[in-house]
């Protein structure tokens, strides 16, 4: 059984966690390193929970069981608008 993509659900619509990884990730920093950086809030900072490249799995620091695969966020479509 294949695992469904993460999704989130809007007014009437529910899109790829994927695509909108590609909208929020380039304003955070840089694409040239292809990595996602998962932080956690702990007492009244963020703390690094780990960073995860290409062929990896994103692990939430929040959600149990909660991924992202690295490679699909990076090889997604931009969206066009």
């Amino acid at each position: 059984m294949a695992t469904p993509e993460p999704t989130t659900t809007g007014p009437g619509s529910r899109r790829p966690l994927a695509s909108i990884l590609c909208e929020v990730l380039p304003t955070q920093g840089s694409w040239s390193d292809e990595t996602i950086t998962v932080l956690a809030l702990k007492d009244d900072a963020y703390v690094e929970h780990g960073v995860f490249t290409r062929g990896a799995a994103a692990l939430s620091a929040l959600l149990e069981g909660f991924t992202a695969d690295v490679s699909e966020v990076f090889d997604a479509p931009e969206s066009g608008g």
